[in-house]
């Protein structure tokens, strides 16, 4: 969670332990009763989906660890075929061609030319075994190209679960404070002119500002209730 959903949430637990006491005068079949009900089921709601947010982050960073592992570990084998290729030039005119290394470190391009590698390594097979590479060389590259491709799948699945626990998380907060926002007004209505409950009121239902520090933006907090009109 972010630190403004945070808070968000702090405030909504304030609201919710400000209507205990008070359910007398905001009756079940009454909007208020009803709002109260709301945000209390929004709160475990929001409690929920943090919980999975947080879950589908780990499970991101694992499978974005899992991938660079994996990507390095086809790499190095790479470079050992790139490296033995060009040794066979005298004897294997072409070879080093068909087995160039990449120009940058983009994964994709490195997976398109590993799968090509392992394409040209097969009827070339027998002369890499005799310059010392393992007899399952093939096997192998292609071994590492499906353990790259099944991290990659591993870390779009937990990216995509971790956004969409996120967007679900963010329309929780949001119906949270709008059930605050149309709360404010029948609480005010309920309590005109008691200024010791309005105070009690207002701060229940206020979101605390993030502490701000030299050099940093603030971050913009949820939106508090609306305040009551002036007349």
């Amino acid at each position: 969670m972010q630190k403004s959903e945070t808070r968000a949430l702090d405030m909504l637990r304030s609201v919710r332990l400000h209507g205990q006491p008070r359910a007398a005068a905001f009756p079940a079949n009454s909007r208020g009763g009803e709002l109260y009900v709301s945000i209390n089921t929004g709160i475990g709601n929001i409690e929920r989906l943090s919980g999975e947010q947080a879950e589908h982050e780990r499970n991101f960073r694992e499978a974005s660890k899992r991938k660079d592992g994996a990507e390095d570990f086809l790499e190095d084998l790479m470079v050992s075929i790139n490296r033995t290729a060009r040794s066979m030039s005298r004897t294997t005119p072409g070879a080093e061609e068909k087995f160039r290394l990449p120009p940058n470190r983009d994964g994709e391009m490195w997976l398109a030319a590993a799968r090509a590698f392992a394409t040209a390594a097969e009827p070339l097979a027998d002369e890499f075994v005799r310059r010392n590479m393992a007899p399952d060389l093939v096997d192998d590259l292609k071994a590492r190209i499906l353990a790259v491709t099944q991290a990659d799948d591993a870390q779009a699945k937990a990216e995509n679960a971790r956004i969409e626990a996120t967007a679900d998380l963010a329309a929780a907060i949001r119906q949270g404070l709008e059930d605050v926002r149309e709360l404010d007004a029948i609480v005010r209505n309920t309590y005109a002119g008691n200024e010791a409950e309005l105070a009690a009121w207002e701060s229940a239902s206020h979101v605390e500002r993030a502490p701000r520090h030299a050099g940093e933006e603030e971050e913009e907090p949820p939106a508090p209730p609306t305040p009551p009109a002036q007349g």
